[in-house]
Formats: structure tokens, C-alpha cells, sequence
């Protein structure tokens, strides 16, 4: 993926942090045709979820979707605003490692707020297709150094071993990071479901934090 893009879909374009940025990475290969409608639901659904669980005030998102290649679906936009995945048309094979290590490797250039939360999650449903051997040593290294930082990194995997996707990226594989879901709709549902409720701020805490200089 271009970099500068990247770099420019991740940037603030307000003076304070949020206490939440979540990126999500969605598989568009040809194999997720039969979610073509389910997957803008599903975001839907999530976006409501964490409005309702009292987020909105403090937390944006990003999407980015793969197939042969990656795509910035949506930039980071907070979620106050209007939000929708639009344009979702699953077709080709499946860049997944390359896709993860170019959106790490821009989130890990930015700067981030002193106790700002970075989730980033994963979904796809089948073995990567197109990425490049070097982009697998690169995204171990890059995973490995966004968990120092204490980054949430999740894996689900739709009718795939999620465990073995996770290991693929350098990801955490215990049961409450790599989820390996049925391959259906619902599936989907429970995905994002999980990224809400790991997403949404405790009680108490409202999230918006002074940026790092």
C-alpha cells in the first residue's frame, strides 16, 4: 500500500487524542463474495454497538479492506461522526501479511496520546494469497514491537484456524485474541461484537487524553 496515504488516513486532524483508535482490516478476496451484504451490516451493527456502550465521545475508526491488494475504506473518522462502509466488493486473492505490516508500519510512525488505546483486528477467511516473503519478516518484527506498546492486536478467522492466521502476522494466538468463528454471517457479527466490547472504555473513564509532544 502507498505509505504517504496511509500515513495521511491515520493522521489527527484534531488537537486532542482519542482514548480509543481501532482499525479494522477486512478480507475482500473473491472467497467472502457470499458476506457481500453482511459485512456493511456487520460494520453498521459495530458502529452502534459502540455508540450505545458510550463511546462516540471517545473513540475513532479506520478501515482498511484486502484482496489483491489493500485499500483505505475509510480514514480515521471519529464516532461522532457519519459512518459507513461503502463500496464493498469482494474480488481477487487475498494480500493479507503485506496488507497488516504496511498498516503497522504507519501506525507505529505516528504519534499517539499518553493513555490512548490502539486496537487493531483482523478478519479473513482464507489462507493468504499474494503477500511477498520479506512481508512476513518485516510484520513479525512490526507485531512484536506494537505489543510492547501494549496495542491490541486481534485475529478472527471465519471458517479458517485463526490461531494459525495469527501466528502468520506475529499476532497473540490465545483463545481471547484469535477467535476461529463458523463460516457465516452470524460470524461476523460475533466478530465485531468482540472488538466492541474490548473497545469500548470502563466505566468512569472518559477516554480523551492529552497528545504525546
Amino acid at each position: 500500500m502507498d505509505h504517504q496515504a496511509l500515513l495521511a488516513a491515520f493522521s489527527d486532524t484534531v488537537e486532542e487524542a482519542f482514548g480509543v483508535s481501532i482499525v479494522l482490516l477486512v478480507d475482500q478476496s473473491g472467497s467472502m463474495k457470499p458476506f457481500a451484504g453482511a459485512v456493511p451490516e456487520a460494520f453498521d451493527r459495530f458502529v452502534a454497538s459502540l455508540r450505545e456502550g458510550g463511546a462516540s465521545e471517545s473513540s475513532r475508526l479506520a478501515v482498511v479492506t484486502f484482496a489483491e491488494r489493500g485499500e483505505i475504506a475509510l480514514p480515521f473518522t471519529p464516532l461522532t461522526a457519519e459512518l459507513r462502509l461503502e463500496g464493498y466488493a469482494p474480488e481477487g486473492g487475498t494480500r493479507l501479511v503485506d496488507t497488516v505490516r504496511d498498516v503497522l508500519l504507519a501506525l507505529l510512525e505516528r504519534t499517539w496520546g499518553e493513555d490512548e488505546r490502539v486496537i487493531v483486528a483482523v478478519i479473513t477467511d482464507g489462507k493468504d494469497t499474494s503477500s511477498t516473503p520479506e512481508g512476513r519478516w518485516e510484520l513479525q518484527s512490526l507485531s512484536l514491537r506494537a505489543q510492547t506498546r501494549d496495542w491490541t492486536l486481534l485475529t478472527f478467522g471465519i471458517g479458517i484456524d485463526a490461531r494459525i492466521a495469527a501466528r502468520s502476522l506475529g499476532f497473540p494466538d490465545d483463545p481471547d485474541s484469535a477467535q476461529t468463528l463458523a463460516r457465516s454471517a452470524e460470524s461476523l457479527f460475533e466478530s465485531l461484537a468482540y472488538v466492541s466490547a474490548r473497545s469500548i472504555p470502563p466505566p468512569g473513564v472518559s477516554g480523551v487524553t492529552k497528545r504525546r509532544h
